[in-house]
């Protein structure tokens, strides 16, 4: 199986997409696969793709860009929120095998994987018209949550009744510099005076 990810991510955007999506790639290279990477950003996603075969191009505003650079051979996966409805149908136009990671339900799509792990999005009614489109399969539900290996084969863990310890995380980076705000936020409303 070859992929080829369309994503974006860098310095001004963050690298959450990159993250999640070398997760996937991480899966696909387990089960035999090979995976490249077409990024719309800058050199810092080496951080993260590290020697993962990827290269940096803008792609986004034309994807018809892409249509030399993609073998029809590959499977194409996009993770971006910058790209259009228009762009969505220009790539599924393009390729015969196309998945989208769509945690926001903007698009509309015609012959794609539609992937969706937001807690919760499988009982979502805003999802029972859309399911019913031929040719498109929905993957729904954190079961199918990308997660980095060191995740796989995490034993199941007891919750507790009381909240002792809390993470919070903005994915790949804080861009927007909100972990400060947040966390004062999260300590007036949830910490007691005698625990502060």
């Amino acid at each position: 199986m070859k992929v080829c990810v369309l994503t974006e991510g860098g310095r001004g955007r963050g690298l959450g997409h990159v993250a999640r999506c070398r997760a996937i790639a991480d899966a696909v290279e387990e089960a035999g696969g090979y995976v490249r990477f077409v990024v719309e950003g800058d050199d810092s996603i080496a951080a993260v793709l590290g020697v993962l075969q990827w290269e940096v191009r803008e792609w986004i505003r034309a994807p018809g860009r892409l249509m030399g650079l993609i073998g029809h051979d590959e499977i194409v996966l996009v993770d971006s929120l910058s790209v259009t409805q228009e762009g969505c149908d220009t790539i599924e136009g393009a390729f015969a095998r196309t998945a989208f990671i769509d945690d926001y339900r903007r698009h509309h799509y015609r012959h794609s994987l539609v992937i969706d792990w937001t807690i919760g999005i499988e009982r979502d009614p805003a999802y029972a018209s859309r399911r019913k489109c031929p040719g498109v399969e929905y993957l729904l539900g954190v079961e199918y949550a990308a997660l980095r290996k060191e995740f796989w084969d995490v034993p199941e863990k007891p919750i507790a009744a009381q909240i002792g310890t809390l993470l919070l995380t903005f994915g790949g980076s804080d861009i927007r510099n909100l972990t400060p705000a947040v966390l004062r936020a999260v300590s007036e409303r949830y910490l007691t005076l005698g625990s502060r």
